[in-house]
C-alpha cells in the first residue's frame, strides 16, 4: 500500500479513538514487512483517548500508561467466489513432434487352430516301385520280368536286374513298355559264360492314362540265362517336358 492509502488508515483511527500522532519519519516502516500497523492507545477519562501508530521494527514501544494494538492493513480473504462461465474453445494447436517408439509389448496367446483347407493340386512325387521274382530263367520266348500297376498321370521309369549266362555268348533283348508303348529298348547284346552284368533301363511317359508298366525280356541263342534281384521303379511327376 503506498503513503496515501496509509495516510487515509491512520485518519479513520484517528476518528475512532479521538486523537492520533504520526512522526514524518516513521511512514517508510509502516506498516511494518508483515503488512501491520502497530500503534499505542492512551484512555482517558471522559471515554476519550489519544492514538499514535510506532515504527515497531525500529525498536518504538508504547508507554507504561499505553495500550499496544495491532492492525492488519491486509483484511481477511473473503469467500470465494461462484466459478466464472465457460470460455470459448481455444484454437487447436499445431501438431507435436513424433515420439520415440514404444516397448514391444508380451507376445500373445495362440489362437486357435484353423480349419483344415482344401487339398491342394497335384503335383507328383508319388513312387510305385515292384520287384521281380529271384532265378527266373529265359529262352528264346519272351517273358516279363517284373511290371507295375500305376494311375494316370506322367512317369520316370528305371529298372535294374542282374543277368548271369549259364553258357558261352548268351543273346539278350530287354524292353520297356508303357500300356503296351516302347519307351526303351537294349537291343541284342551278348553275355559270356558265366558272367553276371548289371542292365539298367530308363524312359519316361506323359500323360499316361493309367495302366502297366513292365520289363521283359528273351534269349535268342539257347543259352540257360538268370535273372536275380530286378526292380522297377516308377516316379509320378508334375510334368514331363
Amino acid at each position: 500500500m503506498n503513503k496515501s492509502n496509509s495516510n487515509a488508515h491512520i485518519l479513520a483511527l484517528a476518528l475512532m479513538f479521538g486523537s492520533i500522532s504520526v512522526s514524518s519519519d516513521s511512514y517508510a516502516e509502516i506498516p511494518d514487512a508483515d503488512g501491520v500497523i502497530h500503534g499505542c492507545y492512551k484512555a482517558q477519562s471522559d471515554e476519550s483517548g489519544n492514538f499514535r501508530v510506532i515504527d515497531k521494527a525500529a525498536g518504538s514501544t508504547c508507554k507504561n500508561s499505553e495500550i499496544l494494538l495491532h492492525f492488519s492493513q491486509t483484511g481477511p480473504q473473503g469467500p470465494t467466489g461462484p466459478q466464472g462461465i465457460i470460455g470459448p474453445q481455444g484454437q487447436q494447436g499445431a501438431m507435436g513432434l513424433q515420439g520415440p517408439q514404444g516397448l514391444t509389448g508380451p507376445q500373445g496367446p495362440s489362437g486357435p487352430q484353423g480349419s483344415q483347407g482344401p487339398p491342394g493340386a497335384s503335383t507328383g512325387g508319388r513312387a510305385f516301385v515292384a520287384s521281380g521274382p529271384s532265378n527266373v530263367g529265359l529262352s528264346s520266348e519272351t517273358r516279363t520280368i517284373v511290371s507295375k500297376q500305376v494311375p494316370a498321370g506322367s512317369y520316370i521309369i528305371s529298372f535294374n536286374g542282374y543277368f548271369t549266362s549259364g553258357g558261352s555268348f548268351a543273346g539278350i533283348r530287354c524292353v520297356m513298355r508303357v500300356g503296351g508303348v516302347l519307351v526303351d529298348d537294349t537291343k541284342l547284346w551278348f553275355l559270356a559264360n558265366q558272367d553276371t552284368e548289371i542292365v539298367s533301363m530308363q524312359g519316361s511317359y506323359r500323360n499316361f492314362g493309367g495302366g502297366t508298366i513292365l520289363v521283359e525280356c528273351n534269349e535268342s541263342s539257347g543259352i540257360a540265362l538268370w535273372i536275380e534281384n530286378s526292380k522297377l521303379a516308377a516316379m509320378q511327376v508334375a510334368d514331363i517336358q
